[in-house]
C-alpha cells in the first residue's frame, strides 16, 4: 500500500491490477467498470486508467461496457490466446453449424484460457437456456463439461488449473478421479441445477493427439436424446479433428 497526503493509504499500481484480477476472477463473468470501482472501493477515473493499461497490455479485454479478463500469461500469450480463438471459430464453425442442424441444440467451440473456458463461436438452439457464458462468452474450466473436456487428455494444463485454484490435496485427489471418469466415457457430462441444462462435450485433437479444442453441445435436461447426441458430438469431434491435423 502506498500513502498519501491525507495519511490514509490507497493499493499501490500493482495491488489494483491484482484486485482488478480478483474481481473479475470472482464469479468468472465480464463486468462494467463502475461494479469493479465498487468491488474495488477506487474512483471511477482510477479504475478506468488501470483497466485501460490491463487492456493495453493483453491481460484483459474490452467488450462494449464489459471488461473481462484474459486468463493466462499477459502479453504474448494472450496474444496466442486471441489467435487460438480466432483460429477455432474458422476451423470449428463448420462442424458447430453441422451440429446445430441435426440437434437444434446450442452448439459451441470452447477453447482453454487459464481458470477460464473461452467459447469462441456459438449458435443457440431453441431450448431457451440461457446461462452466464451466453453473456460473457466465458464459463469456469472447473465445474463445466467444456473444461473437464479440455483437461481429462491434457494433465499439465489441469495441474495447472489446480495450482492455480489453489485446491488441496484432496481436492486435486478428486479432480483426477473425474478426469479420469471423463477419459473412460470419452465425453464429458454437467447438469446445471439453477438452469436445468444438460451439456455434452468432446476434445477435438490435434496432430500431436493434444485438446487443441473443444465441441459442446447444450439442451434442456429431460428433453435430449442423451445416446444420440453423443454419438453425434463423437463423430463431430473426430472429424474435426481430422480436418485439423491434415491443414497442421
Amino acid at each position: 500500500m502506498t500513502g498519501t497526503r491525507s495519511g490514509t493509504t490507497r493499493p499501490a499500481r500493482d495491488e489494483r491490477t491484482q484486485a482488478v484480477v480478483d474481481a473479475l476472477l470472482r464469479d468468472g463473468r465480464a463486468l462494467p467498470l463502475s461494479e469493479i470501482a465498487r468491488r474495488l472501493d477506487l474512483a471511477k477515473s482510477t479504475t478506468h486508467r488501470t483497466l485501460a493499461a490491463m487492456v493495453a497490455a493483453g491481460d484483459v479485454g474490452r467488450e462494449g461496457r464489459l471488461y473481462r479478463l484474459l486468463e493466462g500469461e499477459p502479453g504474448r500469450a494472450n496474444q496466442r490466446l486471441t489467435a487460438r480463438r480466432a483460429d477455432a471459430r474458422r476451423a470449428l464453425s463448420a462442424p458447430v453449424g453441422r451440429l446445430f442442424t441435426r440437434t437444434q441444440l446450442t452448439v459451441s467451440a470452447a477453447v482453454l484460457n487459464g481458470r477460464l473456458v473461452d467459447y469462441a463461436y456459438r449458435i443457440h438452439g431453441r431450448d431457451e437456456l440461457w446461462t452466464g457464458s451466453d453473456q460473457t462468452g466465458q464459463g469456469p474450466v472447473l465445474g463445466s463439461a467444456a473444461g473437464c473436456a479440455l483437461l481429462a487428455w491434457d494433465p499439465p494444463a489441469a495441474l495447472r488449473v489446480a495450482e492455480r485454484h489453489g485446491l488441496h490435496p484432496g481436492e486435486r485427489a478428486q479432480l483426477r478421479r473425474e478426469l479420469a471418469d471423463v477419459r473412460r466415457a470419452r465425453v464429458a457430462v454437467h447438469a446445471d441445477p439453477q438452469s436445468h441444462a444438460l451439456c455434452f462435450a468432446m476434445p477435438v485433437f490435434d496432430a500431436q493427439a493434444r485438446p487443441w479444442a473443444a465441441l459442446v453441445v447444450r439442451g434442456r435436461r429431460g428433453r435430449v436424446d442423451v445416446s444420440g447426441v453423443v454419438h453425434l458430438l463423437r463423430s463431430a469431434a473426430r472429424s474435426a479433428g481430422s480436418a485439423i491435423s491434415a491443414t497442421g
